[in-house]
């Protein structure tokens, strides 16, 4: 009887240990012990989440190969599952509704993708309703090259996912205006080296509704926009014809109505709105900023940023001295208040007017601002204005994470969705413990059978020492 009583006693613990194990290793309580926090979600964003108005559903499909790149990005996705998970613990409002592994289920996948019109795997969409958003990878992390392979630079996991939950919950979709009719880049120019599809895409994503129209025809921009874009070719293949004093008289009314305008400037002759711009601070140099560095065949250099406003809702995210963002193309900007110098080429630039790419006495030298804004007048009503000293650096090389992040940060900011208080998390994880989908499995049977097993082992071990005794 008493071997009997033993041998069952023996069973249960094992049967406690593994259940114990099994229901533990999925769900799981996270503490944060560090000193500072770090790791833990931040009170801010703990209210926002308890304040969201709407159910958010959201489908993280994803298929990593085996590169160094996509290991890199195979972690960073499931550190945002996991912080999804922690999301949905404080509000289950937001719900993770699909963690899809494609290569394993691609007949799923083909399914989610009909059913709710999905784009590409190894992005997370979210849903509010009828409204949308799209994160991908370089909204989550940044990923740098080095000589020994490609490195998690950091990575804003809570912040990104935050950011969309707060603009997927708005009612109304933004509707922006590309300006057509004088020469201007259209968003749905398809050119390979273009990077405006890839942009168009990325607003389309974050909910914007994108229009355009001959701003020429019928004069007056239409009720209802809020930001209208400008991207002035001047490419030399179709030359960018100047607004008119008429279309500049509606630009000036559209921004006395609080709406906002993003302007990339050609990156020579005028476009028109100088005489608008110039009593704001805002002024335009011919000549491109050049650097040593450049092609003297074209005299295009790249430029390194030398100065910065780290306070600025746009530029605040980034180290440019650690980014090394490069910059070329770029006209001067003359800055004034109330503007505001947002990006400042370093001092051995100068204004290149003969593209020889030498430097002469009768060339200005830098440092040269090359992005600037322009905040909105609460008491005037008057709008929002971000330029560029040209459109070729942030769309020309779209596809580096530096150039689109600082488009994207500028449209956020005109969007009024740059979300300061939310999504202030975990910047920098290099120190934590990540598992890969594998590596999960791995530990899983080990927890389940291992320690269980051991512990069974232990237990058969002192009954037969205590048998022999």
């Amino acid at each position: 009887m008493i071997r009997i009583h033993v041998a069952l006693q023996l069973l249960l613990a094992f049967w406690i240990v593994w259940v114990g194990n099994a229901w533990a290793f999925r769900h799981s309580w996270r503490i944060d012990l560090t000193r500072d926090q770090r790791y833990a979600i931040a009170p801010e964003t703990t209210e926002f989440l308890r304040a969201l108005p709407k159910r958010v559903e959201i489908i993280v499909p994803y298929s990593f190969g085996s590169s160094a790149a996509d290991r890199i990005r195979a972690r960073v996705f499931a550190r945002a599952i996991r912080t999804i998970e922690e999301f949905e613990l404080v509000n289950p409002y937001c719900r993770l509704e699909e963690n899809l592994n494609i290569a394993r289920d691609p007949l799923r996948w083909e399914s989610l993708r009909n059913e709710k019109s999905l784009g590409s795997p190894n992005r997370i969409y979210l849903f509010a309703g009828d409204r949308r958003e799209t994160i991908t990878f370089e909204d989550l992390a940044e990923m740098r090259e080095t000589p020994n392979g490609p490195v998690l630079e950091r990575e804003r996991v809570p912040e990104a996912l935050a950011a969309a939950l707060e603009r997927v919950v708005h009612d109304d979709a933004p509707r922006w205006l590309f300006s057509q009719g004088h020469g201007e880049i259209s968003p749905t120019d398809a050119e390979p080296r273009l990077g405006v599809a890839s942009w168009v895409r990325d607003l389309a994503e974050r909910g914007v509704s994108l229009e355009s129209s001959d701003l020429r025809q019928g004069g007056a921009i239409p009720d209802g926009i809020d930001v209208l874009v400008v991207i002035a070719g001047g490419n030399g293949e179709a030359p960018f014809d100047p607004f008119s004093s008429e279309v500049r008289g509606d630009v000036e009314r559209f921004l006395d109505r609080g709406g906002d305008l993003l302007l990339m400037l050609p990156f020579y002759g005028e476009c028109g709105l100088e005489p608008l711009l110039a009593p704001m601070g805002i002024e335009f140099r011919n000549g491109l900023v050049h650097s040593g560095g450049g092609d003297a065949a074209s005299g295009i250099g790249s430029i390194q940023v030398w100065d910065y406003d780290e306070q600025h809702p746009i530029t605040k995210r980034f180290r440019f001295e650690e980014d090394k963002i490069e910059l070329n193309s770029f006209r001067s900007l003359v800055v004034t208040p109330p503007a505001i110098p947002l990006v400042t080429t370093s001092p051995d630039t100068w204004l290149e007017f003969d593209l020889d790419g030498v430097h002469d006495a009768s060339e200005p030298a830098g440092p040269f601002p090359v992005v600037a804004c322009l905040e909105g007048s609460p008491d005037s009503g008057r709008g929002r204005v971000v330029v560029f000293g040209s459109w070729t650096p942030v769309l020309d090389v779209f596809h580096r994470s530096q150039s689109r992040r600082l488009l994207l940060s500028a449209c956020d900011w005109l969007a009024e969705r740059e979300g300061p208080t939310v999504g202030v998390g975990r910047v920098d994880a290099s120190d934590r413990v990540n598992l890969t989908a594998d590596e999960g499995r791995f530990w899983f049977w080990l927890t389940i059978f291992a320690f269980p097993g051991s512990a069974l082992a232990v237990g058969l071990g002192v009954w037969g020492l205590r048998r022999r005794a």
